[in-house]
């Protein structure tokens, strides 16, 4: 009884152990299920944290290259920015430059054409001093000559004033003599007339000299004869002598016309010269005036032209240090 109670008591721990071992493998199973979806879900959360994370990488690295282009851009635009500037720079160094060097060139030609300015006008005031002293020693020169020439023409008026004083009293001698028939006297007529043969042409006087001896030589041989036939002595020579006489009186008032017209002109000329001598007197010296000026404002202006030199060789000198 006590075994079949025994065995009665095993029999439902048998039957106990397989359902208690279903219930084991179901819950097992049952547990292990929910691990797997456990798991599952795990994995699945997993992978979208994953792919969350590379979306997030990939966004990171997307943002990193947008960033690096962005920034590489900017880069880019800034050195073409400072290249533009570095260009502008240079160039505007250069402008820089080539203006000093320009403006330093521009006050050397100026320096250099004040000094040929000075020199141009101090030149000019030379020649109007040398063609001042010229006029006036010209002027001197002619007045020393009309002087001499004015003083030369009253003694050959005067010449010719007494030749024919001379020429006048020998003609009237003559026909005193010629009327009275004494011809004797002609050759001191004659010596009275060679007085003044410088006047004359030398054919002229010779002539008369020799008409004068042909006279007195027809004179003596008459008186040699006595006068039974109480003609008088030739008269042809004698008659000859007057008018040569006439002859010469017309050429010495024709040769003091001539005397008193050169005069005239010479003293015209001179004064003529010393007018205008005067006219340009006057302008040289107002000319000379104005230059003398010029000179004295050149002289200002030089000094000026060396400061302005000296102050841009210096900027010229420092453009090129930096």
């Amino acid at each position: 009884q006590r075994r079949v109670h025994g065995e009665e008591r095993m029999l439902p721990e048998l039957k106990m152990k397989p359902l208690l071992l279903i219930l084991a493998l179901v819950g097992l199973s049952i547990a292990t299920s929910v691990d797997l979806q456990s798991d599952l879900g795990a994995l699945l959360a997993s992978k979208a944290r994953a792919s969350d994370a590379i979306d997030a990488v990939l966004g990171l690295l997307g943002d990193l290259k947008r960033s690096s282009l962005h920034e590489q851009q900017t880069l880019e635009q800034r050195n073409r920015t400072q290249e533009g500037e570095g260009t502008r720079t240079v160039a505007q160094y250069s402008d820089m430059l080539n203006k000093n060097e320009k403006q330093y060139q521009d006050a050397i030609n100026h320096r250099e054409y004040i000094e040929k300015e000075m020199q141009d006008t101090e030149n000019h005031i030379t020649w109007i001093e040398t063609r001042l002293e010229e006029i006036q020693r010209k002027l001197d020169e002619l007045a020393v000559q009309r002087c001499q020439a004015n003083s030369l023409f009253v003694q050959a008026l005067k010449e010719h004033s007494d030749a024919l004083k001379s020429l006048k009293f020998v003609a009237n001698e003559l026909k005193r003599l010629q009327g009275s028939g004494e011809l004797t006297e002609i050759k001191s007529l004659t010596q009275k007339f060679l007085r003044y043969e410088n006047l004359f042409e030398k054919e002229v006087v010779t002539k008369f000299i020799s008409l004068g001896k042909g006279e007195e030589g027809a004179a003596s041989a008459a008186e040699g004869e006595k006068a039974e036939a109480s003609k008088p002595a030739p008269s042809g020579a004698a008659g000859q002598i007057l008018q040569m006489l006439s002859n010469l009186e017309q050429s010495l008032r024709s040769s003091m016309r001539s005397l008193e017209e050169h005069e005239i002109q010479a003293a015209y000329d001179y004064a003529e010269f010393k007018s205008q001598s005067e006219i340009e007197n006057t302008t040289l010296r107002e000319d000379m005036e104005r230059k003398h000026k010029y000179l004295a404002k050149l002289e200002v202006d030089i000094e000026v032209a060396r400061e302005y030199e000296d102050k841009c060789r210096g900027i010229r000198a420092v453009s090129y240090t930096h």
